[in-house]
């Protein structure tokens, strides 16, 4: 009897128009058409893939750490050896970061007996830490920090190294405050998206110099030529 006829393999197109066979092996693509695969991966999608074969490990690697949050101490510690060492260094594969205020308490919520008043909680050792990393992280696209103003206070790299980002497209700010303006001001870049949020305020002059700081903000803002979308949160200033 005859045996059955195999079915042709389909062939499917990039965005950039390669097409390829369903069969064909990734490690024997071009590095133009692996680049482009592995560009739609990131986190432990990249991971499997970087364990498929060598030559595909060294395309897909870098996709691994491309988004990171932090949430830790311990967190912001891994991050700041694993994402500076090597060659090329790691972080310049990195476009999305985020911390959390998390980061900058020591000890766990439920167990810190001062819960009632978190304020009292965190400390910012770590921060230069972060300074590192954001210095060394020309690429980001976006970035979120739920503390902006004390960790520029403690750490002024910080504000510095968010000014000097020519990549930025989305950024969130929380606990920004008049000491913050300088970083607005020397905004610039292909900043798309920006959300922001202030910090507290207990009294009517207070909250007055913070609408003013918030006028100063759109002001600073308006040169950017690419900017499209402002979410602000005043609710911490008490009128």
């Amino acid at each position: 009897p005859a045996s059955p006829s195999r079915p042709r393999p389909r062939a499917f197109s990039t965005s950039k128009g390669f097409k390829l066979p369903e069969t064909t092996e990734l490690a024997a693509l071009n590095g133009d058409v692996l680049h482009e695969i592995v560009s739609y991966l990131r986190g432990r999608d990249a991971l499997h893939l970087s364990l498929t074969a060598r030559r595909v490990h060294d395309f897909a690697v870098h996709r691994v750490a491309s988004r990171l949050v932090c949430r830790t101490p311990s967190d912001l510690r891994i991050l700041h050896q694993r994402l500076l060492s090597g060659y090329p260094r790691r972080v310049v594969f990195l476009r999305s970061l985020s911390v959390h205020a998390s980061t900058f308490i020591d000890r766990p919520w439920q167990e810190d007996p001062n819960w009632a008043f978190p304020e009292t909680t965190y400390q910012y050792s770590l921060a230069p830490l972060l300074a590192d990393i954001l210095e060394a992280a020309p690429t980001l696209t976006h970035l979120h920090l739920e503390q902006l103003a004390p960790l520029a206070y403690y750490e002024p790299r910080i504000g510095t190294a968010i000014a000097s980002m020519t990549s930025l497209c989305s950024l969130e700010l929380g606990q920004i405050d008049p000491s913050t303006l300088p970083i607005f001001q020397n905004l610039g870049g292909r900043l798309r998206h920006l959300r922001l949020s202030t910090t507290k305020t207990a009294v009517p002059s207070e909250a007055r110099r913070f609408l003013e700081f918030i006028h100063d903000v759109l002001r600073a803002l308006s040169p950017l030529e690419e900017f499209t979308f402002l979410d602000l949160d005043l609710s911490g200033i008490s009128c």
